[in-house]
């Protein structure tokens, strides 16, 4: 799928619907549709919105065809993980750090008190 027109028709039919059909949807003509998916004249971008909404799309794969939405998420499931890591890693530490605290703690008042 290497435009706008071949998206849009690849939308239609996996809505199952011909040309008049999707043209009553986004209230313009069946030719208007023809001319969509045939490059020959690209919807305006107010149609461009609806169609995307419509075939529940990004904007970025109907216009381009590379969906940046799936790049951006995976960036941030990488960050997420990295996140994660260093939480448990923290975690891990402060719970050392912590039993390290009451220990010398409890030497000192042992000390104090013996």
């Amino acid at each position: 799928m290497d435009n706008i027109g071949s998206r849009i028709l690849s939308i239609r039919e996996s809505r199952e619907l011909n040309q008049a059909e999707f043209a009553e949807v986004f209230q313009v003509s069946r030719q208007t549709v023809s001319n969509w998916e045939t490059n020959r004249k690209p919807p305006d971008i107010d149609k461009i919105i609806k169609i995307s909404e419509f075939g529940n799309v990004s904007l970025d794969w109907l216009i381009t065809g590379v969906d940046k939405t799936l790049e951006y998420k995976k960036e941030i499931d990488e960050k997420d993980l990295v996140i994660k890591e260093l939480l448990t890693k923290y975690s891990e530490l402060s719970h050392s750090v912590g039993k390290d605290i009451l220990n010398h703690g409890s030497k000192r008042m042992d000390k104090s008190l013996g």
